[in-house]
């Protein structure tokens, strides 16, 4: 009879833990994530449809960006925002358009700098080279 009681007890006393690690459970789970991030690193990219561009025409430049509140970015061209006439302008949307003139000597490769919106301090360039107009070397009748 004495075995049967401890047996008895000891039978209660496992489900018993069983619950109460069942209980606990999703506390355990909260707690092992404290201090873990799963939340992925912000990135950017920039893609133009052309590394080069003649006078007076377009390029337009797309920004890609992953794991941020917002895909919106502000544009650059060689760190003026939105540009100007002596290195192209481009707009809220990333329509570039070449100035009317090539810029002289190594200038006529402009950067184009896409900033993130929700995060200005992600950054992502692109090179573009501003070419002369085309010209007509002559025609024959």
């Amino acid at each position: 009879m004495f075995h049967s009681k401890i047996d008895q007890y000891l039978r209660k006393a496992r489900w018993q833990r069983f619950f109460v690690l069942l209980a606990l459970l999703p506390a355990l789970a909260a707690l092992s994530s404290c201090g873990s991030s799963s939340t992925a690193t912000p990135t950017i990219t920039v893609t133009g449809a052309a590394t080069a561009v003649n006078v007076n025409l377009t390029v337009q430049f797309t920004a890609t960006i992953a794991n941020l509140s917002s895909t919106l970015a502000n544009w650059q061209v060689n760190g003026v925002t939105g540009g100007n006439t002596t290195y192209g302008t481009i707009n809220s949307n990333g329509l570039y358009t070449a100035p009317a003139l090539t810029p002289t000597g190594s200038l006529n490769v402009v950067v184009i700098t896409a900033i993130a919106q929700a995060q200005t301090s992600l950054t992502a360039t692109a090179n573009l080279t501003i070419e002369p107009p085309a010209t007509i070397t002559g025609v024959s009748p």
